[in-house]
């Protein structure tokens, strides 16, 4: 799938742009300084902005590809070799994504991912990478081993919310009221 449309469009302060990567839940979210990609899947990394971070909310095949993540981390290494970083959508302080995962996910990404770029999140966890801010939640996902819902907010103040495949459960409705997501998904 291509994403060039949401590498050419400019983005004033207020506003964010989505791309839906797979027809399950994977989502490229670009705010005027950050791109966020969430549960990477089936599609051509060649063709990818390289994410500043990646989100994975669970284990499952359709939510984590490996291949996929190990592609992305080698075109971004590539690329900061060649010095064309910054036109790829990289920040200055950071030269490969950071990876936010599940705990589940975590064991299986932290063979080849170097320390440095993962971050294993468990529900009530913060984490931050720059100006922006990553809440993790929990997620009615049974068979999932630790799965996870997320809140992101962007460094303009817009708050996504990313429920992945999870069921409804209570903590939603608390999570609505308390966070007020400007997108939910």
């Amino acid at each position: 799938m291509s994403n060039n449309g949401i590498l050419d469009r400019s983005l004033s302060k207020s506003q964010i742009a989505i791309l839906r990567t797979d027809p399950y839940s994977g989502v490229l979210i670009r705010s005027p300084m950050y791109s966020v990609l969430i549960d990477p899947t089936r599609f051509d990394a060649e063709n990818l902005l390289i994410p500043d971070v990646i989100l994975i909310t669970h284990e499952h095949s359709h939510h984590l590809d490996e291949n996929l993540i190990s592609s992305v981390f080698k075109m971004a290494r590539e690329r900061a070799e060649k010095k064309e970083a910054k036109s790829y959508g990289l920040q200055d302080l950071f030269d490969l994504p950071i990876v936010v995962a599940d705990e589940a996910s975590s064991m299986f990404l932290k063979r080849f991912l170097p320390r440095e770029n993962l971050k294993a999140m468990k529900p009530g966890d913060e984490a931050s990478v720059e100006m922006l801010t990553i809440k993790a939640f929990r997620s009615n996902h049974p068979s999932a081993k630790s799965p996870l819902t997320y809140v992101v907010v962007f460094e303009n103040g817009m708050k996504l919310y990313h429920a992945s495949d999870s069921l409804p459960f209570e903590e939603m409705r608390v999570i609505g009221e308390t966070e007020r997501p400007d997108i939910a998904f």
